[in-house]
């Protein structure tokens, strides 16, 4: 008799531990569903390229700096900094980084030489310019915080592709890496080269006599 009565007692505790859980359990989750969900998207600060960063934590002495600035025309020299997401475990720039810089810079040059994009002139002209080949070669390493100022020279002009050349140094003048990016045109149609548009053209060969003619 004693022993049926112990069990009933505990089936009694146990039954009203589950219930005091469960009472928790809601509590809890009508906690959760009151809590207002964050806007991550809309509350995100937009960078504009060659807009300064009011809350970058990257700052040159002068205070937020930009992604990309034009420093130079003639020949173009488009300057940035190396971010601290742009290096690696060894805190210095990440290989694949340099790529990104020079296109950057072939953008910022084709748009300053034609006045407007790359997409822009191939959605009006019919003509596309996709890279043919690429190369880099490092000289110096990039820290966190260093300026990369990126020369642009136009190597060569062919009947239907061009090349570039980026040459980079950083604050203090010293060689840090070389780009080199080639481009052809090409009708998108039949995947095949074309030749370059004689305005394209034109605009290259003002653009190389006035960089020779500076020395």
């Amino acid at each position: 008799m004693e022993s049926h009565r112990n069990e009933q007692q505990l089936v009694l505790y146990l039954s009203v531990f589950l219930s005091l859980c469960e009472y928790l359990c809601f509590l809890n989750v009508a906690r959760l569903r009151r809590v207002e969900p964050i806007d991550t998207v809309g509350s995100a600060p937009v960078y504009l390229k060659g807009v300064p960063m009011a809350n970058d934590q990257t700052l040159s002495p002068s205070g937020p700096i930009s992604i990309e600035e034009i420093v130079a025309e003639t020949p173009l020299v488009v300057r940035r900094y190396v971010k601290w997401g742009e290096v690696d475990f060894a805190r210095v720039a990440y290989t694949g980084k340099f790529l990104d810089w020079v296109l950057e810079s072939a953008e910022v040059w084709f748009k300053r030489t034609m006045g407007e994009s790359w997409a822009g002139f191939n959605a009006k002209r019919g003509v596309t310019l996709p890279a043919m080949g690429c190369s880099l070669d490092f000289h110096h390493m990039l820290r966190p915080d260093d300026e990369i100022n990126m020369t642009v020279l136009l190597e060569r002009i062919g009947r239907s592709s061009h090349t570039l050349k980026i040459v980079a140094h950083n604050q203090d003048g010293v060689h840090c890496f070389d780009g080199t990016l080639s481009f052809a045109a090409v009708d998108p149609a039949t995947a095949k080269s074309v030749p370059m548009p004689d305005e394209l053209k034109g605009r290259m060969d003002a653009y190389k006599v006035a960089c020779e003619s500076r020395g």
